[in-house]
């Protein structure tokens, strides 16, 4: 996949991550090549990549359709980056540098407004900007994509389960995370890091375990 298409592909995987495109909807290989000007086969081959990822299914004949969002299953992903995050803190980061602090502190004075008005989309998309930054930290490449792809994996569990959460919970969770994060990396201490986002992780498989004990209780 070149550098364009590869474009296309994350603008694509966004839109599903952030629920522009919902679980059961149909999209069109046809309308999104139109859309971002390519050929119909350069469109198919960033719907086969979606599609390995997990988040689309596509049938002959029938067209693309969102993957629904089974939470039981993606538990065990959520281990998985658990584990990642621990090896993140292990190995030798990327340069810290000052742009990636900065945004990092746009991102969570964003999330501090956050408290004042419901939007589970926005809240999804500054998490989402806070994962893009932090996937800058880190040197090895295979981790970096691995990690990346791990997080798109899951990131609509949480957005779908935001609206049976206590908002401002929520906020404030966030809010912690991104700034004791911005702390330890202006320490240059990848290992605070790393065990920040470990204990945020853990934190969110209690809720969702907590969630799916009131929805499917034993």
């Amino acid at each position: 996949m070149d550098a364009d298409d590869h474009d296309i592909y994350e603008e694509v995987r966004e839109r599903i991550c952030l629920f522009t495109y919902k679980p059961g909807e149909m999209i069109s290989e046809n309308a999104l090549a139109t859309e971002f000007n390519i050929s119909r086969s350069r469109m198919r081959r960033v719907m086969w990549q979606l599609e390995n990822d997990g988040l689309i299914h596509m049938s002959k004949g029938s067209g693309a359709v969102i993957t629904a969002i089974d939470i039981k299953s993606l538990k065990e992903v959520y281990v998985v980056r658990q584990k990642l995050i621990e090896l993140v803190g292990e190995l030798r980061p990327a340069r810290i540098t000052k742009n990636i602090i900065s945004n990092l502190e746009g991102v969570l004075a964003q999330t501090e407004q956050m408290r004042d008005q419901y939007d589970s989309t926005t809240l999804a998309g500054l998490y989402y900007a806070f994962h893009r930054e932090m996937l800058k930290t880190i040197r090895n490449t295979f981790l970096r994509e691995i990690t990346d792809k791990l997080y798109h994996r899951t990131a609509r569990v949480w957005l779908q389960l935001l609206p049976d959460l206590d908002w401002n919970e929520e906020v404030d969770i966030m809010c912690e995370e991104i700034s004791d994060v911005i702390k330890a990396l202006g320490n240059e201490e990848m290992v605070a890091v790393a065990q920040t986002r470990h204990k945020h992780m853990a934190w969110l498989l209690r809720r969702i375990n907590e969630y799916l004990a009131d929805v499917h209780p034993a």
